[in-house]
């Protein structure tokens, strides 16, 4: 690393779509349809797959879901409940979803990229995408 760049992480295409996989099969032991969405640090796309049954919609959801959680690095979550909360102003900040479902990707070197899901109620929504964050950081160890 130099003083004018840095060595930074990013999700692949591999490591995408094995997200998208552990998500998928929480979805399915769970009885839910769903869109998932992982995208890069930048937030941009890596991969998406939309499952069947579940309405069109949920598609540009779950990647905004991600995107919130890349652009202020946390969980949806944890911005859905300050929300709740009675912080309104976050309803001010650009491309915030505070609806839980998007969950950063990170390695130990830092931010790669996030994941977001949408489809089913909120809590079922937060955990299919924390069992994609879980078969990233299980991919990345080691």
């Amino acid at each position: 690393m130099s003083a004018f760049a840095a060595t930074i992480q990013a999700v692949t295409l591999a490591g995408a779509q094995a997200v998208i996989a552990a998500a998928r099969a929480e979805a399915e032991r769970r009885g839910a349809a769903v869109s998932v969405a992982v995208l890069d640090r930048g937030g941009h796309v890596v991969a998406q797959a939309r499952m069947d049954g579940v309405h069109v919609g949920t598609v540009a959801v779950s990647i905004a879901k991600a995107r919130t959680a890349v652009h202020y690095n946390r969980p949806t979550a944890a911005l859905a409940t300050a929300f709740a909360g009675g912080n309104t102003a976050l309803a001010t900040l650009p491309e915030l979803v505070p609806l839980p479902g998007g969950i950063p990707l990170a390695t130990v070197a830092g931010l790669a990229g996030a994941v977001g899901v949408s489809g089913a109620a909120a809590e079922v929504d937060e955990a299919i995408a924390a069992a994609g964050a879980a078969a990233f950081l299980k991919g990345t160890a080691g």
